[in-house]
């Protein structure tokens, strides 16, 4: 396999003016793409698929390895807790599409990287839940949703010794963007923290095993043209979906 193809994970946007008012749109941002067109992968949009599960079966059958991007927050109903009032936008159907596509994926075998949002999805799917607000977490945490360029680091964030990801940055610790305002709370089982904030926010994780199944709660896509070790992130992952790995796992 020389070029592997990558689904990215489509979300969906509302026109609200113009002609076609009220049109409804599947779209990713661009960094998805020029990331994974930067390791030699191709892109495929996945448009959320809501009659038949047999379609997101062929969806998967489509493509070696699955990007599952950021968006509007995860539902609360689906791990158990009812609406705060610091919930924003859910798109439910983006929500259970993405929770079919990550478990057929599992069953596929096919490796997956969940950014921001997309690692939340991954937790939810998989038992875990989510502060609907990282002011449920404390009033004292980070500025997790920064206001400047996309590419600006923000944060620190320090990887966890004896993981995959820390093995593929192979560095103890790296300057993040953030975009974020609900984080992971526990941890579905069977996966690992691999990332945290210096205010004890979890950054990433990993499924336990050989397979890649990775969440990062920053954006690398943003990164990687201002910072070359965010590409390492995608070229390991791009490594898993050829059926090849240059990483010490």
């Amino acid at each position: 396999m020389d070029i592997p193809v990558i689904g990215i994970s489509a979300s969906m946007l509302v026109t609200e003016d113009g002609s076609c008012l009220g049109n409804e749109q599947a779209y990713v941002n661009k960094h998805y793409v020029k990331a994974l067109t930067s390791v030699g992968a191709a892109p495929l949009l996945l448009p959320i698929v809501e009659t038949d599960d047999s379609l997101i079966k062929v969806q998967l059958q489509q493509i070696d390895g699955l990007l599952l991007s950021g968006g509007y927050d995860v539902n609360p109903l689906l791990y158990g807790e009812e609406p705060l009032p610091e919930l924003e936008y859910i798109l439910p159907e983006r929500d259970e599409y993405e929770i079919k596509l990550i478990h057929m994926a599992l069953a596929m075998n096919k490796p997956i990287l969940g950014i921001c949002r997309g690692m939340q999805i991954i937790n939810v799917a998989c038992g875990g839940t989510l502060y609907q607000d990282l002011g449920q977490y404390s009033l004292k945490h980070f500025k997790h949703q920064q206001k400047s360029k996309t590419d600006t680091a923000s944060h620190t964030v320090e990887f966890i010794p004896n993981t995959k990801l820390r093995n593929i940055m192979n560095v103890d610790d790296t300057k993040i963007n953030t975009f974020h305002h609900q984080a992971i709370k526990d941890l579905a089982p069977g996966f690992v923290i691999n990332a945290k904030a210096r205010d004890g926010i979890i950054e990433g994780f990993e499924r336990i095993g050989e397979e890649f199944v990775i969440g990062l709660q920053w954006h690398p896509e943003m990164m990687m043209e201002k910072d070359a070790s965010m590409q390492k992130i995608f070229r390991s992952f791009i490594d898993f979906a050829k059926g090849i790995s240059s990483c010490p796992y």
